[in-house]
């Protein structure tokens, strides 16, 4: 009997979700997170928004574990989030804010949830603002989702020297003195290292491109670190 490769395995995942749904329409997001190392299945652009943002490319964020519901059924969606510092967080995304002793209510029957967590509520209030930038991390992304199991060890030590002497810069000074690997290539390590928290690359004011800014994150003093 023949093993399921990945593609497969994720198509199925959303056939699974798509059935399990009934009558419902929102969209259905299966991604691939460089973080977490793993795939998670979003069942709405909500969620694919707080991923984006406040999970994947967030700085702050070590790890995160999102909280399945087969059914479906829920109207907020919830994340357990393990902080750089230690610290953790219980996030709720859902449409509108619903009053404290409501959400106290609903996290109070999350199997993972824990009453010394942070509780962060993101509504639409919240999320709407931050879409434009959220879809350029999107697109970044998808360089780092290419290196998926890969190590590609020889760019990463050739990058490492490179951005721990210069501690900052554009896209195109770094793609010019790495000329001798591929470019998205490249490209892929630096967002991966950017997901590791070694590097800050700026997208507020366009998506990814050579002249994007990019410099070491603070507290770091190398990529090796």
């Amino acid at each position: 009997m023949k093993t399921a490769t990945l593609k497969s395995r994720q198509r199925a995942k959303v056939l699974d979700a798509y059935r399990a749904r009934g009558r419902k329409n929102n969209s259905l997001w299966l991604v691939y997170s460089v973080k977490t190392n793993r795939d998670w299945l979003l069942t709405s652009n909500r969620q694919l928004v707080h991923w984006l943002f406040f999970l994947e490319s967030a700085h702050g964020v070590k790890d995160f574990e999102i909280e399945a519901d087969e059914r479906d059924t829920r109207s907020a969606s919830y994340v357990n989030v393990l902080r750089v510092d230690g610290t953790r967080e219980k996030h709720v995304i859902e449409p509108r804010l619903r009053a404290e002793v409501e959400i106290a209510s609903s996290l109070g029957q999350t199997s993972q949830s824990a009453a010394s967590d942070c509780v962060r509520v993101f509504t639409d209030a919240e999320l709407k603002p931050i879409v434009p930038i959220a879809m350029r991390w999107q697109k970044a992304l998808a360089y780092a989702s290419v290196l998926r199991d890969q190590e590609h060890l020889p760019v990463r030590l050739a990058l490492v020297p490179l951005l721990s002497s210069r501690e900052n810069g554009t896209l195109a000074d770094v793609l010019e003195n790495t000329n001798e690997f591929n470019q998205a290539l490249v490209i892929g390590m630096l967002i991966r290292l950017t997901i590791e928290g070694y590097l800050e690359i700026d997208l507020t004011k366009h998506g990814l491109a050579f002249k994007s800014q990019w410099r070491l994150a603070r507290g770091e003093q190398n990529v090796e670190s």
